[in-house]
């Protein structure tokens, strides 16, 4: 709005300039024409003439001085002045005088404010009154024919000659104020995405100093003064880990590309550090096939305040030092203990019966003592996530070192398993075991003994309807072999609910293999099975071997 208000008053002037020097002509020329210094065939008489040039000066003293109040008043001035330039073409200096070129400033006034609409009225009212002109006077005067055609053609070349320069002109000024626009709207952007940034934002000229910035940048510096202008060298304080000082812009003077420091202190007045991240590269003006055209019309700098970070990944590194430490040495004993247990059995068959427990209850011991160490940094990396009470895997070091474990607690399960040692309360706190391999193999050997206790069985059917683990409801699907038709039926209700298993290559086989004896002896426990599966293919089995009493599972 207020752009289109200065283009506005910027054509009110220019308009009230040109009555200035059009009003001058016409009385000068038609004085001229009065005293007579210029010879005319139009000059009618002394009266018309001081007439007309009266009403030049008024009209031209009130269109310079008095403001436009409407669009109507604009009209009526071109009017007014059109008509007094004719009125003086007419009835005192003809057509074909110089001074008509003048009439192009009403055409350039007409076309300014009323567009090309009111630059055709103009010249055509022109060109009309030029063809009267003619009319009236071409019987006495057949001369005045080629005059006025030379006239009238002079002004409209003139005319059109003007008009499209004016219109080159505000075509350019039309693509320069859209290119500003835009400019200015993709400015706007950019500083908006920069001031939504989290991480201090930076941008200098070429000599470091601060053009732009964000709100992330007064609190990172701790400050409410204003940054524009400023040296980015004094606004940090940096320095290395062995307490070299470092100036920032020099750093950004040598920055050839996208450079990243992260080793970096900055330092309060009262002595505060913290721990920087810093990005930065230079802005290029130009990109020139030669180096030497390369220039940088500035730098993009971008800090981060890592000193959580930074402790953090320092407390990790020690604490995977101490851990390693911790655990070393009971991995180093159940691996001694396992070996001489292999070692006494392939050598010694008829070793002594205490020898061999003492051996296995070493290793047990170990195990469980590792067990529990892991678990416990489990539960406290859960704790410190908020997420204590989620089965969920630890961080990295942990997982590393459960799958390290692995090897050598299967060997000792199995170890107490072939030596009779193994007790199935062992079994059934792995049950809960955070390894999947671990509860795999303790519901194997669990069912081996198919007198299962009624907490076994619960145990069971719990798993089988929470278990994530693939490979542990395969296993739970194996079992069902080993158990009585009655006994499958919660189990497999719980199996048969994991519609993610429809596309496994195994598990809907093993699971019907399973419900199979079930849907053949129990037609009520085999719609139960039908209601409770998600899975397509066991449901087709189940369905078909109800309607035909054949095994779905076999062709026809």
């Amino acid at each position: 709005m207020a752009e289109g208000g200065r283009a506005q008053r910027e054509t009110d002037r220019s308009i009230r300039l040109m009555t200035l020097l059009l009003t001058p002509v016409f009385i000068i020329h038609g004085l001229l024409v009065m005293v007579g210094v210029v010879p005319s065939a139009n000059y009618v008489n002394p009266l018309v003439t001081i007439a007309i040039l009266a009403l030049w000066m008024v009209v031209g003293l009130y269109h310079f001085f008095a403001p436009f109040k409407s669009r109507g008043d604009i009209l009526a001035r071109f009017i007014l002045f059109q008509s007094l330039a004719l009125a003086t073409i007419l009835f005192i200096t003809g057509f074909f005088q110089p001074f008509v070129i003048s009439l192009v400033l009403l055409f350039v006034s007409a076309h300014l404010y009323f567009g090309y609409r009111g630059f055709t009225l103009s010249l055509l009212t022109v060109l009309i009154a030029a063809a009267v002109d003619t009319a009236i006077r071409f019987a006495g005067q057949p001369e005045i024919l080629p005059l006025n055609m030379m006239a009238s053609v002079a002004i409209l070349v003139l005319a059109i000659i003007t008009i499209s320069v004016l219109a080159t002109q505000e075509t350019r000024r039309r693509a320069l104020a859209k290119s500003q626009k835009l400019e200015r709207l993709q400015y706007d952007r950019i500083l908006t995405i920069i001031n939504n940034m989290s991480d201090a934002t930076f941008s200098t000229d070429s000599h470091g100093k601060v053009q732009l910035y964000n709100a992330a940048c007064l609190n990172l510096l701790d400050t409410n003064a204003s940054l524009k202008g400023k040296q980015i060298s004094e606004l940090f304080t940096l320095s290395t880990a062995d307490n070299k000082e470092v100036q920032l812009y020099d750093l950004l003077k040598e920055a050839s590309r996208t450079t990243r420091r992260d080793d970096l202190r900055h330092v309060y007045a009262d002595g505060e550090q913290v721990r920087l991240e810093i990005t930065f590269a230079p802005i290029k003006s130009t990109y020139g096939l030669l180096k030497k055209s390369r220039q940088e019309s500035g730098y993009i700098v971008i800090a981060r305040d890592v000193t959580k970070q930074k402790s953090l990944e320092e407390e990790r590194d020690e604490f995977i030092s101490v851990v390693s430490h911790e655990l070393r040495t009971p991995i180093t004993i159940v691996e001694g203990t396992l070996s001489n247990l292999q070692l006494l059995m392939e050598k010694d068959r008829q070793a002594d019966e205490k020898v061999l427990q003492s051996t296995i209850k070493t290793a047990h011991d170990q195990v469980i003592y590792l067990a529990k160490m892991v678990n416990d940094l489990s539960t406290l990396s859960r704790a410190e996530r908020g997420v204590a009470d989620e089965p969920e895997r630890g961080p990295a070091a942990v997982v590393a070192f459960l799958e390290m474990l692995m090897p050598l607690r299967l060997r000792a399960l199995w170890a107490l398993h072939v030596t009779s040692h193994l007790k199935d309360e062992t079994l059934v706190s792995l049950l809960e075991d955070s390894s999947e391999h671990l509860r795999a193999w303790a519901i194997q050997l669990l069912a081996e003994d198919k007198n299962l206790s009624e907490a076994v069985r619960k145990k069971f059917v719990l798993m089988a309807k929470k278990d994530k683990s693939p490979l542990v409801r395969l296993y739970l699907a194996s079992a069902m072999q080993r158990l009585t038709v009655k006994q499958r039926v919660p189990v497999l209700k719980g199996l048969l609910g994991h519609a993610e298993d429809a596309d496994d290559q195994n598990l809907p086989l093993m699971y019907w293999y399973a419900a199979e004896a079930v849907v053949a002896a129990d037609k009520v426990a085999a719609v139960q099975l039908l209601a409770a599966c998600k899975i397509p293919k066991v449901r087709q089995f189940i369905t078909r071997r109800m309607a035909t009493g054949r095994d779905a599972g076999k062709k026809e």
